[in-house]
């Protein structure tokens, strides 16, 4: 028995190890950035043409760049030509940048954003026609309460860019979910943004204890969690964490927990208004969506 256990851990180790390989391999970097300029005769063909493309760096958003101009290869139909637009990009192994998404940052008179409860009615994956190299879905969901905007009807249809696979919020049937109009004109789920929330004894939705409350802009946030009284328990496995992956994503108080079912239950949250706050003064913060705002 003591012997299968130390097989299994052993492969534990290698998986891990062989995922931390192929992390290192490849890094992400979001910046916000200014067009400069296509190079026309520098050309790149893989399944379809690409040409060399110039920005001005404006801020590093999230991952790790010092210079002050960043240059890659994208499909001409796919390259954003505004005067401040959120780059996301891949970096290679041979340091080379590739183009994965873009946003254009409109003024707040043009921002068309929506944060609503929503519930799913279906989540398709597509293979979209601009060359990008996520994982691409099709999503819709039925609007349940809106927090920030008023779409204009019950039903709401957007894409969602997943690099790692199926989008996490697809695996819950509600959720705080955060959508705004591209340059396009389509609807785009922001990257990786949502909260899983669940109805209360009063009637309001509310989420557990939210990750956001460890962004560097929340440190000294005024919001703090709040005893929640759902209207069904709200409970996680944590058969398989360890002790300290226990006390990490599932802390006590707000998370009571019992070892011999080996449950997590949330009681301790924030409804949904101040987990859109927290997401505001957080992440989107972060992205440059401060301005466009008003809360």
């Amino acid at each position: 028995m003591a012997l299968e256990k130390m097989k299994t851990r052993f492969l534990i180790t290698v998986v891990l190890l062989l995922i931390s390989v192929l992390y290192v391999q490849s890094q992400h970097v979001y910046i916000t950035a200014e067009f400069i300029s296509i190079d026309e005769n520098d050309k790149k063909v893989t399944h379809i043409e690409m040409v060399k493309t110039k920005y001005k760096v404006l801020n590093v958003i999230e991952g790790s760049y010092d210079k002050d101009t960043i240059s890659f290869y994208a499909h001409p139909s796919s390259i954003p030509k505004a005067k401040s637009v959120l780059l996301y990009l891949n970096q290679e192994k041979n340091g080379e940048y590739s183009f994965l998404l873009s946003t254009d940052l409109k003024t707040k008179e043009q921002v068309k954003f929506y944060v609503f409860v929503g519930e799913k009615v279906s989540l398709e994956p597509f293979e979209p026609q601009s060359f990008i190299r996520d994982n691409a879905f099709k999503a819709k969901y039925r609007i349940i309460e809106n927090v920030y905007g008023s779409y204009p009807s019950e039903i709401i249809e957007f894409e969602v860019y997943d690099h790692y696979g199926k989008p996490a919020f697809g695996h819950f049937d509600y959720v705080l979910l955060y959508v705004s109009e591209g340059e396009d004109g389509k609807l785009y789920h922001e990257k990786y943004q949502y909260s899983a929330v669940y109805k209360t004894v009063d009637g309001r939705w509310a989420g557990p204890l939210d990750s956001e409350y460890k962004h560097a802009y929340n440190s000294e946030t005024k919001i703090k969690p709040e005893k929640i009284k759902f209207l069904k328990e709200v409970k996680f496995s944590i058969s398989n964490y360890s002790k300290e992956q226990v006390n990490t994503f599932f802390p006590e108080p707000f998370f009571e927990i019992d070892t011999s079912t080996s449950k997590a239950t949330a009681v301790m949250g924030n409804y949904v208004d101040e987990l859109f706050i927290l997401k505001l003064n957080g992440t989107l913060k972060a992205r440059g969506f401060t301005d466009l705002l008003e809360k």
